[in-house]
């Protein structure tokens, strides 16, 4: 994942928050331009997440979310040859794309392990095919565009894709990344609202498809000015961390899960909390000071998610640059 950065990237990124919001609401019929100069931009914190997540299972997410970026990109080249108050028919379908590519990212965080990755990543593929299903389901497609109608996903497929949504974005939500989730689920949210409303005008609709799009470039860049999610006072505090803002709620409550019950068994009286450990001092437990048979512990449950050399950098406490 990209680095948390210094107090000048955040004063940048909520300064083109900042412009982009104006334009929104002072030339609208502008706002695909700034969306492109935004998902342009957006491609550097997902280069430097491929880089650093070689031979990760966490991979194929990072390339799921770079096609959503070039699909996004795509829609907005569409959206500066069609007129805003159309709507941007076209403009809706490439946006959809690039919201089907954006889902399976997410959702491949939930099988992002060894042995199984790659599996997983076949089922990815047939998600974002799935997800094409109700473009294909739009009988005479371009001739409705022609005509002046639009695409709209109906149930059930709405509920299946707000379903997948919020899985996604809710499995960063209290992580470090807790602002890219944020702001990239807004995105998310305004599209699919847009698809399934029906009667809204359409040059909002044209708008939404820029914005949404947009929202997704700020969030991928707010990954660079994200704080760590507090100081990691030891090999223990860093390596949970390191797992938890990564994989997300799902993969670190199981972990803590399974932590909890070795824990018990080995007769440790420490528990482990989404804040990191927290030991229990009683006269007839086991000194707390072995917490390098804790770490050892949990560097054997994340061993199929970490490779070698990362599970090797948690051990020895050295600084990892991501």
């Amino acid at each position: 994942m990209p680095r948390a950065n210094s107090h000048p990237l955040a004063v940048l990124w909520a300064s083109f928050v900042l412009v982009w919001c104006l334009l929104a609401w002072f030339r609208p019929e502008k706002l695909a331009m700034g969306s492109l100069v935004v998902l342009c931009v957006g491609f550097w914190p997902v280069l430097i997440a491929y880089r650093r997540t070689r031979a990760s299972p966490l991979r194929t997410a990072v390339g799921w979310a770079f096609l959503a970026l070039v699909l996004a990109l795509v829609s907005q080249y569409q959206a500066l040859a069609e007129p805003l108050g159309g709507g941007r028919p076209r403009t809706c379908l490439w946006a959809y794309l690039a919201l089907s590519a954006l889902l399976a990212s997410t959702t491949s965080v939930l099988g992002a392990r060894r042995p199984g990755a790659g599996a997983w990543s076949m089922l990815m593929i047939m998600l974002f095919l799935l997800l094409l299903v109700p473009l294909l389901e739009s009988s005479l497609l371009l001739t409705k565009l022609r005509d002046g109608r639009r695409f709209a996903l109906e149930a059930p497929w709405s509920f299946f894709v707000i379903l997948i949504a919020v899985a996604g974005v809710t499995n960063y939500l209290p992580t470090r990344w807790s602002l890219a989730a944020s702001t990239i689920g807004l995105g998310v949210g305004l599209q699919i609202s847009a698809l399934i409303v029906s009667d809204s005008p359409a040059a909002r609709r044209g708008i939404v498809w820029s914005t949404s799009t947009g929202l997704y470039g700020f969030g991928l860049l707010a990954t660079l000015v994200s704080p760590p999610s507090r100081p990691s006072r030891d090999e223990f505090s860093r390596a949970w961390f390191w797992f938890r803002d990564r994989w997300g709620v799902v993969w670190a409550l199981r972990v803590a899960e399974r932590f909890n019950e070795s824990m018990k068994r080995s007769g440790l009286n420490g528990r482990l909390g989404w804040d990191g450990m927290e030991w229990e001092l009683r006269e007839t437990s086991r000194n707390p000071e072995s917490s390098e048979e804790a770490l050892t512990t949990l560097l054997m449950l994340i061993r199929r998610f970490a490779t070698p050399q990362e599970l090797e950098v948690l051990r020895t406490g050295k600084t990892e640059k991501s």
